[in-house]
């Protein structure tokens, strides 16, 4: 049985551990891209999705009234 990540992209290494600590999200681990201005994959056990944002709950009354 294959356990189910999720991957974010960071400046480094450090923001993958920060993105852990305040998500509450397990750090698998991380590996170097070398590309691009988020040159880090961050690997999360689970489904590792941010938290909707006030803009998200805005679009989404938004489309509603359509």
């Amino acid at each position: 049985m294959t356990k189910e990540t999720t991957s974010h992209f960071a400046t480094d290494p450090k923001k993958c551990e920060e993105m852990a600590d305040k998500y509450n999200w397990k750090l698998q681990r991380y590996k170097d891209t070398g590309s691009g201005n988020l040159p880090v994959e961050c690997i999360f056990e689970g489904d590792a999705e941010f938290p909707k944002s006030r803009m998200d709950y805005i679009e989404s009354e938004q489309e509603d009234v359509k």
